[in-house]
Formats: structure tokens, sequence, C-alpha cells
């Protein structure tokens, strides 16, 4: 018989009871979500429900409802609550797919997240197919989060379709300058640029992405940096050692993020074969002036199992770098190059 909550109160009380894992209440939840109709409420049950991960999978038919709710947080929210229900997930593909196509930058997003937390399990109802036909969409940006939820469902069978994005022209120049003027969260280049989208995607589509890699590699010369970054990574990701040179020459690169993205490929491509000059040309990362790439740099050292510890030395260095990211990257080299990481162990409890 008390007075009613405020949105703030009742939002924070969602929030508290996701914070808890309180799932005895998923009833209450359940009934809130039905009868709620404040947004800022209605997105804090849904985090709440995403919190619970596994345990919120008796309520997914109600979250499943918010999908086509008219406010785009909501959208958002019910998404990431789905993608985070464990096994349960998948089968709700094919209700999360049509969001690829959202006019919101942060649906499609929550739902190219979506088929990245599902996979291959979510290409076995059709969402696939329904994917695919993004690939032709007039918007750009509908174009790229449809060729990345392809990647991510390791829908191999649309490679070739994927691959014809590669020169796609558009830019998402849209998105930038509403990312610029604070009206929507800055956007990766994936879900931006459909050229970045598909070498991304091909990368993770296996022999047939793979088979790609030539085209791929064409976005090295003369293309901007994000496309430049993609195609590295991807190229890395396939494993394409005829391309190992060129990606070691974009360790030069004026754009600290090619240079991240090149010491990525390099330590990627130590999985299938290591090369002396290419752990030469990493370490010398190891004191680049940005501190991303120094990062980088020391995980790429620790993927070389077999030339990474001649480096060892300098990247226990990067145990006292200025910058925090730096020195967990370090910490997690050290303990990657084995057995001689373990020298550094008194070193570690240290940091």
């Amino acid at each position: 018989g008390g007075a009613k909550l405020s949105t703030a109160e009742r939002a924070a009380a969602a929030e508290a009871l996701g914070a808890m894992r309180a799932a005895a209440f998923a009833g209450e939840v359940r009934a809130a979500l039905r009868e709620e109709q404040d947004e800022e409420v209605l997105v804090a049950l849904l985090g709440t429900l995403a919190k619970w991960g596994d345990d919120a999978q008796t309520s997914l038919s109600d979250v499943a409802v918010h999908l086509s709710d008219a406010r785009a947080g909501v959208r958002a929210a019910a998404v990431t609550a789905l993608a985070s229900a464990g096994d349960a997930a998948p089968g709700h593909a094919q209700a999360v797919v049509g969001l690829l196509w959202d006019a919101d930058s942060c649906t499609r997003s929550a739902a190219v997240d979506f088929f990245k937390a599902t996979g291959s399990l979510a290409a076995r109802g059709g969402a696939a197919e329904q994917a695919s036909r993004g690939l032709s969409d007039a918007d750009g940006r509908v174009q790229a989060a449809c060729a990345m939820a392809l990647g991510h469902m390791k829908a191999n069978k649309f490679a070739d379709q994927v691959a014809n994005l590669l020169n796609a022209s558009y830019k998402g120049d849209t998105s930038v300058a509403l990312s610029a003027a604070g009206l929507e969260p800055v956007l990766p280049a994936t879900l931006r640029r459909p050229s970045c989208a598909a070498a991304t995607a091909l990368g993770l589509m296996g022999q047939e992405g793979a088979a790609h890699a030539a085209e791929v590699a064409k976005m090295l010369d003369g293309s901007g940096p994000e496309d430049v970054a993609a195609a590295a990574r991807s190229l890395g990701r396939m494993g394409a050692e005829a391309h190992e040179e060129s990606i070691r020459s974009l360790l030069d690169d004026t754009s600290a993020l090619v240079r991240e993205a090149a010491c990525a490929a390099l330590g990627a491509l130590a999985g299938s074969s290591e090369s002396s000059p290419s752990a030469d040309s990493v370490v010398a990362r190891l004191w680049d002036r940005h501190p991303a790439v120094r990062a980088t740099a020391a995980e790429a050292l620790a993927e070389m199992r077999f030339e990474g510890p001649r480096y060892l030395d300098d990247v226990v260095r990067l145990l006292s770098d200025r910058v925090v990211s730096v020195q967990v990257a370090a910490a997690r080299a050290v303990g990657a190059l084995m057995p001689r990481g373990r020298l550094y162990a008194p070193r570690l409890l240290l940091l």
C-alpha cells in the first residue's frame, strides 16, 4: 500500500536483482516485463536477465516480445538478453536476424553480437539464408552487419557473395558524422564499411573464406587504414603465409591502427608457420609510441612458441610500461612463453 516507486527506483531495483543473480525472482521479473511501460525500467529488467545468463532461459519468450518494441534501446537490450541465454539462444536466431536491418546502429550492433555469441548453431534454422539477402541491400551499413553475422555463423557457403563486398565503396560517413556529434556511439569499421566487414567475415569462414585471400590482400595497397587493418587481420586468421611479407611491411605504417593489425596478423600466422624475420620485426614494435601496438606486439610474440621465447627479456621490460593495458598484455605473454616465463614469476607478483 505504499507510494509507487519512481522510475529511477524501479530501474535500480531491477539492476540489483541482476547484480545478485537473484533468479529465484524470475516470475516477478517476467511479470514486470509484461506490465512495465517505462523504457529505463524495461532496459534494466532486460539487463538483469542478461546477467542471469542460463538462469534466464524460462523468461526468453517474454524477452523476445520486446524485439519489436518501438524504442531502439529496448530492442537492443532484448537482443543482448537473448544472446546471454546460453544454449537456448540460437533458437531465437530467426527472430533476431531481421534486426540486422534495424535503423538504429546500436540495435544492429547488438544483433551482430548475438550471432557472435551463438556462432554456427544460429545458422541451422534459416537465419543465414535470410542474412545473405542483406548483402545486396542498398544501405552499406546493413551489408556490413549481414556480412559480419554470416562470418560469425560460419556460413561458409556464402563466402563468394561476401567477397563481392570487398570492393564496396560505401564508407559509412553518416555514422561517423553522428558519432562525432555525440548522437550515437562510435561504430567499429566492420559495422560501417562493407569492405572491412567482408574481409573480416571471410577470415571467419574457414577454407571457403581463405580461398579469397588474394582478393583480400589487394586491400593492403592503396586503401585507407581501416581497410588495410581489416585485411591484415583477416589474412592472419586465414593462415595466408603467401602474404606474410606484405603484412610485415605494414609494421612501419604511419597508422597505429595498421601497425597493431599487422602485429596481430603475424601472431595469428605463427599458428601455422613461424618466421624469424617476422618475429624480429614484431619485437621492434614493443617500443612503439602507441600503447595498443606495444600490447599487441607482446601478444603476438606470445603466439610464437619457438621464436617468441628469444625475446622474453624484451617482453618483461614492458611489465614496467606506463600504460596498464600494456603491462597486462606483457604479463600474459610472459605466462605463455613457457618454460622460461616461469623464471619471472616473482617479477609478476610486483605488478
